[in-house]
């Protein structure tokens, strides 16, 4: 019988299994795709979110849960991959358009930076505040009569792609932990205090019997849950997106030196991230989301990406986001440098982005939930993914201590 098994080999279960592997641990490891971190994990723009686009969480919690977890982000990473985080590739810090449909004014935002900025600044580090642009600031980067307004941030992305090849490196190289890669989970199974997972490869279909599982999938985590009993009444969405990544030789990326990396904000409309050593990562919402659905049945969203025309794709949204930043009109002359992929986006609420009360617009509630030995982890947020990891690997390493004890103790009271 196996010990620990870890579902989802994207970020947050990678780190998860490193974690405990460091415990000495003996972990496999298993995710449906050939590699590990090729999913939601890789194509996203890689944001360390500090809370600034939250500002539409009537709680006000939101901004506080992703300082937290930007705030932990690199010593983790530090930690469980052995690499300094001034080696990750950093994009431009983040400008924040507000668009004449904003669903929040320009004052109501600017309140909801300033509690940022004041969150901010009672922590032991150097963060600079966020700042209101002057037109003249504007003109550098944004077509002025197209915005309301404009405040410059010190947030920024890590390069997924950069981040993706690190993780996946200090996993392969853990002598502690199996991976079990192009492997498709097709059952859980909760009997007599243990967990047969039944899976299919390319060695046909397996089961395995572990006495601990930690749950880390993403689009397909509560089904999962609910096979072992772990059921949550709440309402969920999930969505498709395509993302666009553009990838300029050094010779061409000067090109690219005018962009600056953008939100536009509040309400359903997109990103730029110039990562500044080439690659530069587009998202435009109203057509970049390919479907949506609160069910968690996947064959719904199959084939979203391969239907899609990509070159018209692209065309379309360098025509739209240029309307707000002119700069990125010249990557029509580069299309054949895109690349357009996608990703799954799982959160709590059943109404998309473009409803002002929608629970999209906060990420609160997230964390691990338990039933008996059966972990599942909701990450959230990319920013939040190595600080949950680690609660996760952290609560399961309680857990099975606690279990060793009792154990011992029935032992002895056995002797006596």
């Amino acid at each position: 019988m196996n010990a620990i098994a870890v579902l989802g080999g994207g970020l947050a279960g990678s780190l998860t299994a490193l974690a405990l592997a460091q415990k000495g641990f003996v972990v496999t490891l298993y995710e449906q795709d050939a590699v590990l971190m090729n999913a939601a994990s890789l194509h996203n723009e890689g944001k360390l979110h500090l809370g600034y686009v939250y500002a539409a969480d009537p709680h006000q919690k939101t901004y506080k849960k992703m300082i937290q977890g930007c705030v932990h982000f690199f010593s983790v990473i530090e930690q469980l991959t052995g690499i300094n985080h001034n080696m990750l590739t950093q994009s431009s810090p983040f400008y924040y358009a507000i668009l004449p449909d904003s669903q929040l004014s320009v004052d109501a935002i600017q309140t909801h930076f300033s509690l940022v900025d004041d969150a901010l600044s009672a922590l032991p580090f150097n963060v600079q505040p966020s700042f209101a642009c002057r037109p003249d600031e504007i003109k550098k980067g944004f077509n002025l009569g197209a915005v309301q307004a404009v405040f410059q941030t010190h947030e920024f992305s890590i390069d997924p792609l950069h981040l993706a090849s690190v993780v996946y490196a200090a996993v392969m190289e853990n002598p502690n932990i199996l991976v079990n890669s192009a492997s498709t989970l097709l059952r859980a199974e909760h009997v007599g205090g243990h967990f047969t997972l039944e899976s299919h490869s390319l060695k046909g279909k397996t089961k395995d019997v572990y006495t601990h599982v930690i749950n880390c999938l993403w689009q397909n985590r509560m089904a999962f849950d609910r096979q072992v009993g772990l059921i949550e009444s709440r309402g969920f969405i999930l969505r498709y997106k395509a993302t666009i990544r553009f990838y300029l030789p050094k010779a061409k990326a000067e090109s690219l030196g005018k962009i600056v990396s953008a939100t536009y904000v509040t309400g359903p409309f997109g990103d730029v991230v110039n990562y500044q050593n080439g690659y530069l990562y587009l998202s435009w919402y109203p057509f970049s989301k390919l479907h949506e659905s609160t069910s968690d049945d996947l064959s719904v969203f199959e084939d979203k990406l391969a239907t899609l025309n990509t070159k018209a794709f692209v065309l379309q949204s360098i025509q739209v986001l240029s309307k707000y930043q002119p700069a990125l009109s010249v990557l029509v002359n580069y299309v054949h440098q895109a690349s357009v992929s996608g990703g799954y986006i799982f959160a709590w609420g059943q109404s998309d982005i473009d409803d002002p009360v929608s629970e999209l617009h906060q990420r609160h509630d997230i964390g691990v939930h338990r039933l008996g030995n059966w972990l599942s982890v909701d990450t959230g947020k990319f920013t939040t993914a190595p600080f949950i990891a680690m609660q996760a690997a952290q609560r399961m390493e309680a857990i099975i201590k606690d279990s060793v004890d009792q154990s011992r103790s029935k032992k002895d009271e056995a002797c006596e």
